[in-house]
């Protein structure tokens, strides 16, 4: 389904949802005074044992959205980390390597960050994931340079490396 497909059924979902409860609510109103006190009494009864699962059902829900807004979070922390230790791998590396690197690595933190605020744009999304698999490639072309150029260079292992997480 498109976003906007799912906005509006979950706006029609709301909706009926407070129709149903209105409805039920003015029939409940109506029947009030035909209720016994044995009645009341099983009514009490199924409503705490709905409240009950609607509170199980909240904290499952709640536990399930912490569980990916953490998992999310480590995810970005992971790539954060191996992007900052690739950019100061890179300032190792020769001229013209290490500034030709540091603006790509702007540009690709940039495209990463625009990447995570695309929210449910597709196309922006397919877009700047293209744009940051492109600025990888072009950052790992000069790593393969540098190791053609010297193939025992330590400071362009370590820099493709470090490409690599």
């Amino acid at each position: 389904m498109r976003p906007d497909a799912i906005v509006i059924a979950e706006i029609a979902a709301i909706v009926v949802l407070l129709i149903a409860a209105e409805a039920s609510f003015a029939w409940g109103r109506r029947r009030a005074d035909r209720v016994d006190a044995a009645q009341r009494s099983e009514l009490g009864a199924m409503q705490a044992a709905t409240l009950a699962l609607l509170g199980l059902l909240l904290a499952f829900a709640t536990s399930m959205a912490e569980e990916r807004f953490s998992g999310r979070r480590a995810l970005i922390l992971a790539e954060s980390n191996a992007i900052g230790t690739a950019y100061l791998r890179s300032k190792w590396l020769p001229e013209p390597h290490a500034s030709e690197l540091a603006a790509l690595f702007r540009q690709y933190v940039r495209a990463r960050i625009e990447l995570y605020d695309a929210g449910t744009d597709l196309e922006l999304d397919e877009r700047l994931t293209e744009r940051a698999a492109a600025l990888h490639r072009e950052m790992w072309a000069h790593a393969v340079e540098v190791m053609r150029a010297d193939p025992h260079s330590i400071a362009g292992a370590r820099f493709a490396e470090s490409l690599t997480r």
